[in-house]
């Protein structure tokens, strides 16, 4: 039980930005303690599962000619995508992007890997009776023809676990995205300072 605590705090650490309120009481003060339960509850039921969708087996293309957070696959272009600095030991950090399906059929982001994690989840938080809860995305992120989403802080985002170590704010670190149809594509996205809530300038 104390793991799953600790695992929850270190999950809500990376999804939320610090608060002059936090730190003057402590990091999950007031009713992010009680987020932090719910958060560990839901870990529990989830299992640690892994991500559920297939990969397609296409080989993983360079994002060539890209700028740092920018790529493309297929009829789906990636950008602004970035990782949110994590503090000093952290297991956990998050990731977030902008998809666009320039194509006539919908295509599904299915899931990632990277190098510096163990792995890597689509995961979504809602707010349900004033409570923050976070799940694993079943069936992955769909994006539909001509249709434009976002993965931000405060919502649907991507969770590096298991870090094998913590990216550094100001680094580029590589991770591969895989789509249903479009296949799978690599690309470096840049670090935030720790707590950021927008791409790194």
């Amino acid at each position: 039980m104390m793991m799953r605590a600790s695992l929850a705090a270190a999950l809500l650490a990376a999804l939320l930005p610090p608060t002059a309120d936090a730190a003057a009481t402590g990091p999950f003060a007031r009713p992010d303690t009680q987020r932090a339960a719910l958060v560990g509850v839901q870990l529990a039921q989830a299992g640690g599962r892994a991500d559920r969708a297939t990969a397609t087996g296409a080989p993983a293309m360079s994002a060539q000619g890209a700028s740092a957070g920018s790529a493309r696959a297929g009829d789906i272009a990636i950008e602004g995508a970035w990782v949110r600095g994590a503090p000093p030991g952290a297991s956990v950090a998050a990731g977030y992007l902008t998809l666009t399906n320039a194509g006539e059929a919908e295509d599904v982001l299915g899931g990632a890997e990277a190098d510096f994690a163990g792995r890597v989840e689509l995961h979504e938080m809602t707010m349900t009776d004033g409570m923050m809860r976070m799940a694993p995305i079943e069936g992955g992120v769909v994006v539909a023809p001509g249709a434009t989403v976002t993965l931000a802080p405060g919502g649907n985002h991507l969770m590096f676990m298991a870090l094998e170590r913590v990216p550094e704010p100001g680094e580029a670190v590589s991770v591969t995205l895989r789509f249903r149809d479009a296949g799978s594509v690599k690309l470096m996205l840049p670090v935030s300072a720790v707590g950021a809530r927008s791409f790194p300038q």
